[in-house]
């Protein structure tokens, strides 16, 4: 098994395997939206070696100095060499949407608890095991701001696959007790909305909002949005996978504050340097834009970013949530607000011609 960059042979002495001194990253969905943004933090703070697990194409890593691993994972033996040596692992390979529930299981449930059991003969070396969740998997609250206590009453399939992942991996195994995830020490974080450079389901709104109208679900004034830059997201993972004190939490990594929809309009307005109309939508109308959005995406040959199942999602589920805990243990903060975090993303939109 070869890097794409650097030839580097995993297994090379000293040890099979083994990379001597620091921190080795196995991340999984690094050549995605979040995942690339990982990737490069880790880099950046330092670590010796990391691993990524691709299908085909490096995508947003290339030329990165990263060791590619070619695999899937629901082939476990294509990527189980590739675990030696590794102290840290980043699970944030997921599918976000899909016609059929059981896609959805298979990709975000199934395989990430094939990905769990493959890291027990390693666990006594893991410094840190990082599983990617979603505050989808809350579903509905009884509050408009749930923390971590509340109990998963998810609503849409993507939601509902994130929740079973987070079942499959905390049953007991055994007599004793124990799961997959109390055996790895793994912490789960549940990101709401996320923004930045790269991402696709987001752009599809601003793109919109820059024809001049932003329809919006509900009260426009109400706070009612939580948003986290991609940059603040990923700096929150790699301090949940190297703390200690995170080890077997679960975890919310939300933006600086909660936004109304009147918030949203003004950093778009300020980012896309045009007037922007907000327009109240009635919740109830939701699920119908949905469908019709649906119909024409798979008239257009493609599942587009909102469907009904996404549309089930905001007209029920909650939107905000509470990161006080992560605050507390691993001394987490959001840093980019909202305005300069739209900028960049125009900006960045605007380089690469998506805008």
């Amino acid at each position: 098994m070869q890097s794409q960059q650097n030839d580097q042979r995993l297994g090379d002495e000293p040890g099979r395997g083994e990379v001597s001194g620091g921190r080795v990253a196995f991340v999984t969905g690094g050549t995605g939206f979040i995942g690339s943004h990982l990737v490069e933090r880790l880099l950046e703070v330092g670590y010796r070696e990391v691993r990524c697990l691709v299908r085909d194409r490096p995508k947003w890593l290339e030329g990165r100095p990263v060791t590619f691993v070619r695999g899937t994972l629901r082939e476990p033996e294509t990527y189980r060499d590739a675990l030696s040596g590794v102290t840290h692992v980043y699970h944030v390979a997921g599918v976000t949407r899909a016609k059929r529930y059981g896609e959805l299981y298979a990709a975000n449930a199934l395989a990430t608890r094939a990905l769990c059991c493959e890291l027990l003969p390693h666990r006594h070396r893991l410094r840190g095991v990082l599983l990617a969740s979603s505050l989808s998997a809350v579903g509905t609250a009884s509050v408009p701001v749930p923390d971590e206590s509340y109990p998963t009453r998810p609503v849409s399939n993507y939601g509902r696959s994130k929740a079973a992942m987070e079942r499959l991996v905390s049953m007991p195994l055994g007599d004793d007790g124990r799961s997959l995830r109390s055996l790895l020490g793994a912490v789960i974080v549940r990101p709401p909305a996320v923004y930045g450079p790269r991402d696709r389901d987001i752009y599809a709104a601003i793109r919109g909002a820059g024809g001049g109208i932003l329809p919006v679900p509900g009260s426009l004034r109400r706070p009612s949005l939580s948003l986290v830059h991609v940059s603040d997201l990923v700096s929150g993972m790699q301090m949940a996978a190297e703390s200690r004190a995170a080890r077997g939490a679960t975890l919310f990594l939300d933006g600086p504050a909660h936004y109304s929809w009147l918030g949203v309009r003004r950093a778009l307005q300020r980012a896309l340097k045009r007037r922007i109309l907000a327009v109240s939508v009635p919740r109830a109308v939701l699920p119908v834009a949905g469908a019709l959005s649906e119909i024409g995406g798979l008239i257009g040959g493609d599942y587009p970013a909102f469907n009904i199942d996404k549309a089930r999602e905001m007209y029920r589920a909650v939107t905000m949530c509470s990161d006080r805990r992560a605050r507390e243990l691993v001394g987490y903060r959001a840093n980019v607000p909202l305005a300069v975090g739209m900028e960049e993303t125009v900006r960045w939109y605007r380089a690469a011609g998506w805008l």
